[in-house]
């Protein structure tokens, strides 16, 4: 997941690890190329708390590497219009019940999953060595 905001990163980290999810929590494009390239990724999620170019331009990089990787903005402002980037947008203003539904759909994955690990703050300053297992 990556956004600007460390502490509703880590909120909506713990929501996703509650459901069962593994969450590496990013708040920098290079930690999450860093991510993307060492870890297996279903989806990246872009906070809110990206601009619509921030989420624009971050969605167009990750695809020039990545191109078959799930994109999930949490911003809908204006993002729905550019179709060609394959956003599955999301309204800011959703509680954490909707926000896992819409994830669990896109990753075609039942409610009945159990936990897979805790959320963790990566940071490409820490010695490289991922915090997400």
């Amino acid at each position: 997941m990556y956004g600007l905001d460390a502490e509703l990163l880590a909120s909506r980290g713990l929501v996703l690890e509650a459901a069962g999810y593994l969450v590496c929590l990013c708040t920098r494009l290079i930690e999450v190329e860093q991510v993307i390239q060492t870890k297996k990724v279903d989806l990246l999620i872009l906070c809110h708390s990206l601009s619509f170019e921030q989420s624009r331009h971050t969605a167009i990089r990750i695809r020039a590497f990545w191109p078959d990787i799930r994109i999930f903005s949490l911003n809908n402002k204006g993002l729905t219009s550019h179709l060609t980037l394959r956003f599955d947008a999301l309204s800011d203003f959703v509680g954490p019940e909707v926000l896992i539904t819409k994830i669990s759909h896109i990753l075609g994955r039942r409610g009945d999953s159990r936990p897979v690990g805790r959320a963790q703050r990566f940071s490409a300053e820490a010695d490289l060595q991922l915090k997400c297992s």
